[in-house]
């Protein structure tokens, strides 16, 4: 299985590159998955970790992409789209990893979020919105990972000890292993 963890929003046009390459390489999308993973940033009463998907409800299917970070790049294309059926298919497979993730923090004993881990959108100005990340990753399982909430005291202290960090990170793998 092949895992790509952009850390920045930057990453994505070399994660896309990168996708392509390994689709010409004859590995299965099934098998590619797209994880970002982030410290999330509610209100400190919250805590754990959390999950975004690409719900297909509120990811359209054509975009135009604007701005010179992606006009500077080789494989740049100012319009991408998604079938409708490609965006039900990526927002199922994300859906179950996204479940998988979340499993895999609590058999590792590490906090989630409580109420809705699993979530296809988040609230930005008012409106439901999907992160940048997932709106526009074209790999069909994508997902994007809040480990804790960082304004949460308990959550930042835990982040801060490697043991934590390293148990997040077998939480990752394992879940993965388990989709």
């Amino acid at each position: 299985m092949c895992v790509l963890l952009p850390i920045h929003r930057k990453v994505l046009l070399t994660c896309f590159l990168n996708y392509h390459k390994l689709l010409k390489q004859k590995i299965p999308k099934e098998n590619i998955i797209f994880m970002s993973i982030h410290g999330d940033a509610l209100h400190p009463s919250l805590r754990g970790a959390m999950v975004y998907f690409p719900d297909p409800r509120f990811r359209k299917t054509r975009f135009r992409i604007r701005g010179s970070v992606y006009r500077k790049r080789k494989e740049y294309d100012s319009r991408l789209q998604f079938a409708n059926s490609e965006n039900k298919r990526s927002g199922n497979l994300s859906r179950s990893l996204g479940n998988s993730v979340i499993a895999s923090f609590r058999k590792f004993g590490l906090p989630t979020h409580q109420g809705r881990t699993v979530r296809g959108y988040f609230y930005r100005r008012g409106k439901k919105s999907l992160p940048a990340v997932l709106r526009y990753s074209k790999v069909p399982t994508s997902i994007l990972v809040e480990v804790a909430n960082l304004k949460n005291h308990k959550d930042r202290g835990s982040l801060l000890k490697s043991r934590t960090r390293q148990k997040m990170a077998e939480a990752l793998v394992h879940s993965i292993g388990q989709h």
